[in-house]
C-alpha cells in the first residue's frame, strides 16, 4: 500500500505563495486540513498563528470549488478563515492582524 491514495489536491497557486511568504520572512506550515496553511509573522507573540486557505482563481477571477471542499468552506465560514489567491493578499491580511 502506498500513501499516494491519501494525497490531497493542492491549489496551483499554493506553491508559489508559500515560497514567496517564506522569502518575506513569514513562518509557513502547510497543514492541508482543515485549511491549507498556518502562518505567523516573527514579530508576533509566541503561539499566535493565522489560518489561511489558498485558492487558485479561474481566468474569470472566480474561485473554483469542488465537492470535496464543502466541509472546508464551511470551516472557513464558521471560523472566519480567509480564502486568498495571491501573496499580496496574504501579506495584506497578516499586516491587518498586527
Amino acid at each position: 500500500m502506498t500513501l499516494n491514495r491519501y494525497a490531497r489536491k493542492t491549489d496551483t497557486a499554493q506553491l508559489q505563495i508559500v515560497e514567496d511568504l517564506r522569502k518575506a520572512g513569514v513562518v509557513v506550515v502547510i497543514i492541508s486540513k482543515p485549511v491549507d496553511l498556518m502562518v505567523r509573522l516573527n514579530s508576533w507573540p509566541p503561539n499566535r498563528w493565522a489560518c489561511i486557505e489558498i485558492k487558485t482563481p479561474r481566468k474569470s477571477g472566480s474561485i473554483a470549488l469542488d465537492k470535496r471542499q464543502r466541509e472546508q468552506i464551511a470551516f472557513c465560514a464558521d471560523y472566519d478563515v480567509p480564502k486568498l489567491t495571491t501573496t499580496e493578499q496574504v501579506i495584506a491580511y497578516l499586516g491587518a492582524l498586527r
